[in-house]
């Protein structure tokens, strides 16, 4: 197997080989092994990262090792103008809240702009319903900002 040390490679193609402290970009990798490597927009098949950088890449069956083993890449959500991504929350949220968060809320916590944005369009999209008293004491411990964007609530049963 062949090995490559401190290059830096674009628009290539590579298969079966060892690659350390290199710069890759643009490139089809298949059954690679990286050491200390930067890769960025490429498709990886097959391969083994150790501590190594993976930017806005495809990895398909490959297996990341080492400290610097996270994926780090803007999420394709986000790269959508605000105004679509409001449209986007608004088609994926549409429900009565029942007391649980959303899963697509929950998923979305890792990403700031993405959460705050999403939580606000449920908030103001959605009716809350209240079914008993204890439900209603936590609804009005929420901050003034959260209660500040919910249009729609229903109270129901609450001194049965």
């Amino acid at each position: 197997m062949a090995t490559f040390n401190q290059v830096q490679l674009s628009n290539s193609t590579l298969k079966s080989k060892t690659v350390h402290k290199s710069k890759l970009t643009k490139c089809t990798l298949i059954r690679i092994t990286f050491h200390n490597s930067s890769i960025t927009d490429s498709i990886l098949k097959n391969c083994s990262m150790y501590d190594s950088i993976i930017h806005t890449s495809k990895l398909y069956n490959c297996k990341i090792y080492g400290t610097q083993g996270m994926l780090r890449s803007q999420p394709t959500l986000s790269k959508f103008p605000a105004e679509i991504r409001e449209i986007i929350f608004e088609l994926c949220l549409a429900e009565t809240w029942t007391g649980k968060t959303p899963s697509l809320v929950i998923a979305l916590r890792c990403q700031k702009e993405l959460y705050s944005q999403a939580l606000e369009v449920f908030q103001k999209m959605n009716r809350f319903f209240l079914r008993d008293a204890n439900r209603l004491v936590l609804f009005k411990s929420m901050p003034e900002t959260v209660l500040s964007n919910i249009r729609s609530i229903t109270i129901a049963n609450l001194f049965m």
